[in-house]
């Protein structure tokens, strides 16, 4: 399977190409125009003009669906940004030029109010349904009960505006993986969760079925870094991993199967929230 090691790389390539075939349409033009005869009573053209809808489209289209992303925020988070968010947020998304646990360079994400959530996509494309793999690090900072994070993936977009001026161009619809930081009097512990987000309301919150519900991760130090996997099949099936162990409890839900776009989630509870993310693969 190609492997892309960044978005930037897709459209880089994507416009040399369009470069390229807009030098040979303004060749072609050039042409036709020299070889109309100068002479006054030279019978007028009766070719029509050229339509210019579909080379234009070309110009200014969406990146195709690719079958692999890998981004590992070492060298910026462009074009990683907000794209849906709860009402009345508090947020920042940066790069973090930072080193930690010998990793270094992260997207920095942090949501300073409570009961608020954000989540940032580079819009790109992976090419479903196919059976791949989500992949992603992360590390929960000034760590208090209740703080969460986690992987959006089959979500939609319009290909229009993103988020748009009232969050109906993306991310209306899509799965989210949830893990939660606990504190239960000294008991410290991640949890997790998989939900079908079906729409959101008033405040833009979302809402849908929890399709695993919560489940206690054991054998990892919720203080450090843990290593997701998430496998989607194309018949709907998912495993859920950490730190390279399959966890119990998987789901088969096709409802987005056909959505290609994915991205990451920091949230709040009762405090604020600050989370590292090392990388984003999809494969």
């Amino acid at each position: 399977m190609p492997k892309i090691s960044s978005p930037t790389r897709i459209i880089k390539k994507q416009y040399l190409t369009l470069f390229n075939l807009l030098l040979a349409a303004l060749f072609a033009v050039v042409t036709s125009l020299i070889s109309i005869p100068a002479a006054a009573d030279q019978a007028v053209s009766q070719t029509p003009e050229q339509d210019t809808t579909i080379f234009l489209s070309m110009i200014i289209g969406t990146p195709p669906p690719a079958e692999s992303y890998d981004e590992d925020f070492s060298a910026g988070i462009e074009p990683w940004a907000a794209r849906r968010w709860s009402a009345g947020p508090d947020y920042e998304i940066t790069h973090n030029d930072g080193c930690d646990d010998g990793r270094c360079g992260f997207l920095d994400m942090k949501i300073n109010n409570h009961a608020a959530y954000v989540i940032a996509s580079p819009i790109a494309a992976v090419d479903a349904p196919f059976t791949y793999k989500i992949t992603t690090r992360a590390k929960l900072l000034d760590r208090d009960d209740g703080d969460a994070y986690g992987i959006i993936f089959g979500g939609d977009w319009t290909a229009n505006g993103c988020p748009g001026n009232d969050f109906t161009n993306c991310f209306t619809e899509y799965y989210e993986f949830r893990v939660r930081y606990r504190d239960d009097n000294g008991d410290k512990f991640l949890e997790w969760k998989l939900k079908r987000v079906e729409g959101h309301d008033q405040n833009n919150q979302n809402f849908g079925p929890d399709i695993i519900d919560w489940k206690r991760l054991d054998g990892v130090n919720p203080d450090s870094w843990v290593k997701w996997d998430i496998e989607v099949h194309n018949n709907g099936q998912m495993h859920i991993f950490a730190n390279n162990a399959q966890q119990a409890g998987s789901a088969k839900d096709s409802t987005y199967i056909n959505n290609h776009y994915f991205g990451l989630i920091g949230r709040t509870e009762n405090h604020g929230t600050h989370v590292l993310f090392d990388t984003m693969r999809i494969e």
